[in-house]
């Protein structure tokens, strides 16, 4: 069964230490009825800047549409994140889980 999957983009005006106003987006990934937040890796290091962060960005901007307002009224809204749809999921994990998926890939 195939699922929809959306891109979003999202104005975010945010404040730096100074005061200044700056704006920025803020990216989302709409799966089925889930909307997840996407962050744009930026590789930079003391000694070398990433040189491709901001056209990896760009792209994504291009690509997003705008996120549509969220109506309170209405649950089918893209914008509406599932506030109040929790589920409780108990996991019974080992203190080696990652033995226990390694074991669990291998078949040898």
């Amino acid at each position: 069964m195939a699922q929809d999957v959306k891109l979003f983009k999202k104005n975010a005006p945010w404040t730096d230490k100074d005061g200044v106003v700056h704006n920025g987006k803020n990216l989302y990934v709409q799966c089925g009825d889930v909307l997840i937040p996407v962050r744009v890796a930026n590789f930079s290091t003391d000694e070398k800047r990433d040189e491709q962060y901001r056209s990896r960005r760009a792209v994504f901007e291009a690509f997003a549409e705008e996120l549509p307002e969220r109506d309170k009224h209405d649950p089918e809204s893209p914008a509406q994140e599932n506030v109040g749809n929790t589920k409780s999921v108990s996991h019974s994990v080992s203190k080696n889980a990652a033995d226990d998926v390694l074991s669990a890939a291998d078949p040898f």
